[in-house]
């Protein structure tokens, strides 16, 4: 049987990727495109790690997995204990099959699985931390990193050569993690994924492309040579996990240039100061914390308190807003009418907003409950974010030093990269799919049936018509009380260890 290499590539956008191989030198992305099957893999709404990384692991929408975004609705961070639906590693170990998960974001805290696990971020003091435990110390003493050392939301403070000196550090310390854990165990599914591209574009994206304001010659030739330093480590990859590996190169959503900030907090208590005075006093204290730099200092202190869910909320006027999400308490006729005022908002000649969703139109399952009342998509160029100084806010260059010109938050954005490569595989095909389909095609290659209650399909067309793949019947199964019992147990037992120890 076939063992299958899922291989994260995050925030790698088709389109670009597709655009370039052919000229930059990156052989192995070319090698890809030609001899796999290719196409763009369409992300979660919102188009972010936490959300599609979930969904790319279970096959399940969010209103089944329960993860919505970077924290809950009282701005705690999600983790691996809450994710509701069953991984694919989850689902082989119940088979009597081995994983290995590297750097797989949102599985801290690890838990064990019938193979290894080493969390990928968010982890605390970005150490990793694995299953079994001291596996995570081996690795650390070989340079192993989680992450890059993130100069926070704004990607401003570091030096460019630094910054990228860095990133290329990580990406070789993770790739050479691979292969050594590839090459020393015994496993059926390796899941790796590479989160340093997404950071590297968010610094250099708009910067790269010649239709962006911020285009420049020196950002692109940055972005394009890290893009070969990672085609370099594909290669090595390729090479050593071997013929009998059939590979899956996914990315969780695509890119863009980003041009400007919008405060999704300040456009919501503009329409609120309409009726309420104290709201707007509200609004005018804000903004002098912000033109004094005090509101993330103010934001840390309510969250080490646990008061930031209940401020927001009562200084929102029942709206509690983050970036890209709205909940509400309010009644339902106020709700509507936020909606067409937010339809409405305009910047520079247009909309700001190209979607605002309800959850039902987006989601579904047991955990609907639980997700944002609104989820908006801006357009093009802008990012959304809680709370500003003002409405809106242009990104400001900085000569020498790194700054943040990509984002992934419009339509534009759900555009991300799949490629399937390796035995059976429809060469030079096209393959459109979407996050949820990566699961339920796993199972199926590796043998195993499909659960019931996952939202995508299998990928059958991205392989030729003789192969085992494609004349094998899908199987469906519905797992039963006893196993999701089995396997919440033993997340309870990760959450304990690391408790114990500390960490």
């Amino acid at each position: 049987m076939v063992k299958v290499a899922i291989i994260g590539l995050d925030g790698l956008p088709f389109d670009f990727v597709s655009s370039i191989a052919h000229e930059e030198g990156l052989r192995n992305f070319r090698e890809i495109l030609t001899h796999g099957s290719s196409g763009i893999l369409r992300s979660t709404i919102p188009p972010v790690s936490p959300v599609a990384w979930a969904s790319i692991s279970t096959g399940l929408n969010p209103g089944k997995h329960g993860v919505f975004g970077f924290t809950d609705r009282l701005h705690r961070p999600y983790s691996s204990r809450n994710l509701m639906g069953l991984a694919l590693w989850d689902l082989l170990a119940l088979a009597g099959k081995k994983s290995i998960c590297l750097n797989v974001p949102f599985t801290y805290p690890p838990y064990p699985i019938r193979g290894l696990m080493v969390s990928g971020p968010p982890c605390p003091r970005d150490r990793p931390s694995s299953y079994p435990p001291d596996l995570a110390e081996e690795l650390e003493e070989a340079g192993y990193r989680v992450d890059i050392d993130l100069p926070g939301e704004e990607f401003t403070g570091l030096r460019e050569e630094d910054f990228l000196k860095d990133a290329r550090a990580v990406t070789k310390a993770r790739a050479e993690a691979l292969l050594s854990l590839a090459d020393g165990h015994e496993w059926d599914l390796f899941y790796a994924v590479f989160t340093t591209l997404d950071r590297v574009q968010h610094v250099f994206f708009g910067r790269a492309l010649r239709e962006s304001p911020f285009y420049d010659g020196r950002g692109r030739k940055a972005l394009l040579a890290y893009y070969r330093a990672l085609d370099d480590r594909l290669g090595e990859i390729l090479r050593e996990l071997g013929n009998d590996t059939l590979f899956f190169f996914v990315s969780d959503h695509g890119f863009e240039p980003l041009y400007r900030y919008v405060g999704l907090q300040n456009l919501v208590l503009d329409f609120l100061t309409r009726k309420r005075l104290y709201t707007s006093l509200y609004r005018r204290a804000l903004y002098l914390m912000g033109r004094l730099g005090l509101q993330g200092r103010i934001k840390a202190v309510l969250d080490k308190l646990g008061l930031t869910s209940a401020v927001s909320r009562r200084a929102g006027g029942g709206f509690e807003c983050g970036p890209g999400h709205i909940y509400s308490n309010r009644p339902e006729d106020e709700l509507l009418r936020l909606i067409e005022f937010l339809k409405g908002v305009k910047d520079e000649g247009g909309r700001v907003f190209e979607r605002i969703y309800r959850r039902e139109e987006i989601y579904w399952g047991p955990k609907l409950r639980m997700a944002p009342d609104l989820i908006l998509v801006p357009r093009a160029g802008y990012e959304i974010r809680g709370l500003l100084p003002d409405k809106f806010e242009d990104v400001r260059p900085v000569k020498g030093m790194i700054y943040k010109t990509g984002t992934h938050a419009s339509h534009e954005a759900l555009k991300g990269f799949l490629a399937l490569y390796g035995p059976g595989v429809k060469e030079g095909s096209w393959v459109n799919a979407c996050v949820y389909d990566i699961a339920p095609t796993v199972l199926h290659v590796l043998g195993l049936p499909v659960l019931s209650n996952m939202d995508g399909e299998v990928l059958v067309r991205a392989f030729k018509e003789n192969s085992d793949v494609a004349k094998r019947p899908v199987r469906t199964v519905r797992l039963g009380v006893r196993e999701e019992l089995a396997l919440r147990v033993r997340r309870l037992r990760g959450k304990m260890r690391e408790r114990k120890a500390g960490r």
